[in-house]
């Protein structure tokens, strides 16, 4: 039986199906977008485009797998990203993405209404970030007010996405968990944070667990993305959840880095996990019963992206010309430097730090640049500065009790042999990759499997569809020179703190 699993992440949707007996990838569709930036701390996008974005990758993934058939689909998503739609459904304004940064200002608000402790042990967010979906609307109500009056339905990306393609409006844990509008260990939304926002409970989804039907697609919706028969659709969750369920990580001891154009460490546990100095967010897994600790950035392989597109676009079109991948010449220049980048370090933040700095005003840094640097140096400091993401938020999951054996590599960055090594090496632990690194998609075809009664639990459809990849083991000599190239990238971070602040618009 075929499962499909979609994957609406910040800058293109992926869509992929899958044989359930064995987890074999059948077809798979892949659609780039880009958002808006109308303001230095703006981040929107015509929510149209996640839809038309959909219907392309689905279409091009049955066409590739040359089979029209699938019994259920399931969604990954961004988190944070969300739409505004009024009482007949219409959009009030473009969808704000999640790296949007317009509701600085709302987080003091916030957090001085309800007190940090509150509102970290009640939401599992350790500080109030203008990520968070709750700051934004504060913001909308204050700068935005004829718009704050007409909102009749306020959809995160999944929900909108599967609103759809069934044209019921549900959402899940596992996905509103970071919002500021959703209480993780009661399992509902925070009625008073709902009253201070001056938001109801109608304007919100309906609440189901990650894993259980949403109903089946639209018959017109249906056709057109070229399904023979209209499939289940199954709730899904946020892109860190579907990717740990995607890679087998539904119970201790294991840690997933998943690095695509952000950055998140994710290790499940059975009991939330609160870090006593607020630097570690606790969310929700698709697993029932279960929490993810997740230490993350909004810079991870975006960092790449950007150096691709603002600094070497003359590169990029180059490789175009000769229809070769970016990203493998990419991978190839930073191989040819050593480890340490020969002293170049950088700092990823380009929107800003979370874990474990939990700092909004960080931004990115090229440090120990010389005439003697090449683009290669360069290439191979962002691969270093990703695994320091890496490195620092496993020891933060430690100090905090979590207990880790292993460390699992999915995400886009998990396809570069060389940054498995890099982590490998900076963490002193042994990287598995798995043989599918597209893992938020696959967690979300087994959550589909899940959905439709093809799996009794995920822990089957796991054993049945996860499969292991390749092992990276530390490189001993290497470790030793990025032990201090790491010590070296917290101390620049630590000098400029302060500079960051002051310098903050």
């Amino acid at each position: 039986m075929n499962l499909m699993g979609i994957d609406a992440g910040t800058t293109g949707l992926k869509a992929m199906l899958f044989d359930s007996a064995d987890g074999k990838e059948l077809g798979s569709g892949y659609v780039e977008y880009a958002f808006a930036t109308p303001g230095l701390d703006r981040a929107e996008i015509d929510p149209e485009i996640w839809f038309q974005a959909l219907k392309k990758a689905v279409s091009s993934a049955l066409k590739s797998a040359g089979n029209s058939q699938c019994a259920a689909l399931a969604i990954s998503s961004q988190g944070e990203s969300f739409v505004l739609l009024d009482e007949n459904f219409k959009l009030l304004r473009p969808a704000i993405v999640w790296l949007d940064r317009r509701s600085a200002s709302e987080c003091a608000v916030i957090e001085k209404k309800f007190g940090r402790k509150k509102i970290y042990h009640t939401t599992g967010d350790p500080a109030v970030d203008p990520v968070w979906l709750g700051t934004k609307l504060l913001h909308l109500r204050q700068h935005e007010p004829e718009i704050f009056k007409k909102i009749a339905h306020i959809m995160l990306v999944e929900d909108y996405l599967l609103f759809r393609l069934t044209g019921r409006i549900c959402g899940n844990g596992a996905l509103w968990c970071s919002t500021l509008l959703y209480d993780i260990v009661n399992r509902r939304y925070w009625q008073e944070m709902l009253d201070f926002l001056e938001i109801n409970q109608e304007q919100l989804p309906e609440q189901i667990p990650s894993g259980v039907p949403v109903g089946v697609l639209l018959p017109t919706v249906s056709a057109e993305l070229g399904f023979s028969e209209p499939p289940l659709a199954v709730s899904g969750g946020m892109d860190q959840a579907c990717g740990a369920l995607g890679c087998g990580c539904i119970s201790d001891g294991m840690a997933v880095d998943n690095t695509g154009t952000s950055f998140n460490l994710s290790a499940a546990t059975e009991k939330p996990v609160f870090d006593r100095e607020y630097r570690l967010p606790c969310q929700l897994h698709v697993a029932d019963n279960t929490f993810l600790s997740v230490g993350w950035s909004p810079s991870g392989g975006g960092l790449l992206r950007w150096f691709r597109d603002a600094v070497v676009p003359e590169w990029k079109e180059k490789q175009e010309k000769e229809n070769k991948d970016f990203y493998i010449a990419f991978d190839a220049a930073a191989a040819s430097s050593t480890a340490g980048a020969n002293g170049v370090v950088i700092l990823p933040h380009l929107a800003g730090a979370l874990c474990p700095e939990q700092d909004p005003d960080a931004k990115a840094v090229i440090f120990g640049v010389t005439l003697q640097t090449t683009r290669g140096d360069i290439a191979r400091a962002m691969l270093e500065s990703a695994a320091f993401l890496t490195r620092a938020n496993l020891d933060l999951l430690r100090e905090c009790g979590v207990r880790l054996s292993g460390l699992i590599l999915t995400g886009g960055a998990a396809k570069s042999p060389l940054w498995n090594t890099v982590k490998a090496s900076i963490t002193g632990l042994s990287a598995l990759t798995c043989e599918q690194s597209e893992s938020g998609c696959l967690g979300a075809a087994i959550l589909a499997g899940k959905g439709c009664g093809v799996f009794s639990s995920l822990a089957e459809g796991t054993a049945g569809m996860v499969r292991q990849g390749k092992r990276f083991e530390p490189d001993l000599k290497d470790r030793e020179i990025l032990e201090k190239q790491y010590a070296l990238y917290k101390k620049i971070y630590l000098s400029l703190r302060m500079l960051f602040k002051e310098t903050a618009s």
